[in-house]
């Protein structure tokens, strides 16, 4: 079974806290409760020991996947995934930095690419015996999407679009 956790920034002091949503009555998450099922059950006047007041558009969802350090990646953290491959016996390292959103179109967590992406290694050939060779490369895209061929090692996280809006280059972002 999927792991379902997320994180917001408190109101009250800025700081991250992780854990469960509770809803309010427009449909904003707005509580992040660090609490077990059992405490949940507890009255309402006790509800302030582990539930706390977060701002709703920082609210966002673990996606199922670490990184090289071993950290749970969320929505809306700034993360770069490299990916080595072999491409008609060329090597190629390509570098995807986005920002991590959920695609509700395709139903997969991507990246929302804030720069196009870049390519090191092996130049390879538009042609190979007369043959026209299409790549990647040949496809205007801005996102980039997790599959199951991306292993913990090619994603790095680099910081979040609330923390570290540097990172954004300017760009805007949306998470509503």
């Amino acid at each position: 079974m999927r792991e379902i956790k997320v994180r917001g920034k408190r109101l009250d002091n800025n700081e991250w806290v992780y854990g469960v949503p509770i809803k309010n009555s427009f449909g904003k998450a707005h509580l992040i409760c660090i609490a077990t099922i059992d405490q949940l059950g507890y009255p309402m006047e006790r509800l302030h020991e582990f539930c706390f007041e977060v701002d709703h558009h920082t609210v966002g969802q673990y996606i199922g996947r670490k990184n090289e350090g071993d950290e749970d990646v969320f929505e809306f953290d700034v993360a770069s995934v490299i990916l080595q491959d072999h491409v008609f016996g060329f090597y190629r390292e390509t570098e995807y930095i986005g920002i991590v959103k959920y695609d509700e179109t395709e139903c997969v967590y991507c990246l929302d690419l804030i720069k196009p992406p870049s390519s090191g290694g092996e130049q390879i050939p538009r042609e190979i015996d007369g043959i026209p060779v299409f790549t990647e490369d040949d496809y205007e895209t801005n996102r980039f999407y997790f599959s199951e061929n991306i292993i913990q090692e090619d994603i790095h996280i680099l910081g979040n679009i609330y923390d570290n809006p540097e990172l954004l280059g300017g760009r805007n972002h949306e998470t509503d």
